[in-house]
């Protein structure tokens, strides 16, 4: 039995709110008691990981979100490919509109942050953790509970809006929040799985953190860069249409299977 599915717009909009105002509400613990920044991301997706596991372990949640289908190598391996160019396709975007000169100034003081040889577990730990909470709750419960009362298309860009509107909020980058939103929902959606967003999603925080490791030992390429930065915008075209290939073949794939 289903206990926790949203099927309709409104209903899915109050869950997405009710994960924000959580989000605050653990960074203002989290301001009170002192707590070192590099902290907040792995004390919020952990105690929410805790919060669904106990979820499913006492069946409040349809424990089927998690049910692992046989989505096949080639499909994660696409997958993974793709999501690994959307920061260029991201970038491309503000190479054309660039960010406002608040933002500019913020990313780059977070980019000319070190990271402490002690914060590296913590990258690590919120760069897993992260996308199994962002994906039960945004595709697992809000995109397939969508699904139920909307058809495939509609119920695909309602959730990422949903997902682009809280990741905004979170990181101030709305429009890469929406990428990402179509994205996963996409590969949730003709997968029939959501372990293939979830590894793709997962796959991609890891390399962000092996990213900002990298930065404190050697000097990061401009080509790399450019998805950080939006300055060299041939690479962010190039990346682009790099992002095409496996999506293509991804429908392929999907189509083949009849998904």
């Amino acid at each position: 039995m289903e206990m926790f599915t949203y099927p309709n717009c409104r209903t899915s909009i109050w869950l997405a709110i009710l994960f924000l105002l959580w989000t605050i509400v653990i960074l203002i613990i989290c301001v009170i008691t002192n707590t070192p920044s590099y902290l907040y991301s792995t004390l919020l997706y952990g105690i929410t990981t805790g919060v669904l596991a106990i979820a499913f372990r006492t069946k409040v949640m349809d424990r089927s979100i998690l049910r692992f289908n046989n989505v096949g190598t080639k499909t994660l391996l696409l997958a993974v490919g793709g999501t690994l160019c959307i920061p260029w396709l991201h970038a491309l975007i503000h190479s054309v509109i660039p960010y406002p000169e608040f933002l500019t100034k913020e990313f780059a003081a977070i980019n000319n942050e070190r990271v402490d040889e002690t914060q590296y577990i913590f990258y690590i730990i919120s760069a897993i953790l992260t996308p199994f909470t962002i994906e039960i709750i945004f595709r697992g419960v809000i995109l397939r509970g969508l699904l139920l009362e909307y058809n495939t298309r509609k119920s695909i860009v309602i959730a990422a809006i949903i997902y682009a509107v809280v990741w905004g909020c979170i990181t101030l980058l709305p429009i890469l929040g929406l990428l990402y939103g179509l994205w996963f929902g996409w590969l949730y959606v003709h997968s029939r799985s959501l372990w293939t967003s979830l590894i793709a999603f997962i796959a991609l925080q890891l390399m962000s953190a092996i990213y900002s490791i990298i930065g404190n030992y050697f000097t990061i390429s401009p080509q790399v860069e450019s998805a950080m930065t939006g300055d060299s915008w041939i690479v962010n075209l190039i990346m682009t249409v790099l992002f095409c290939i496996p999506t293509y073949f991804l429908h392929l794939t999907f189509k083949h299977n009849g998904n």
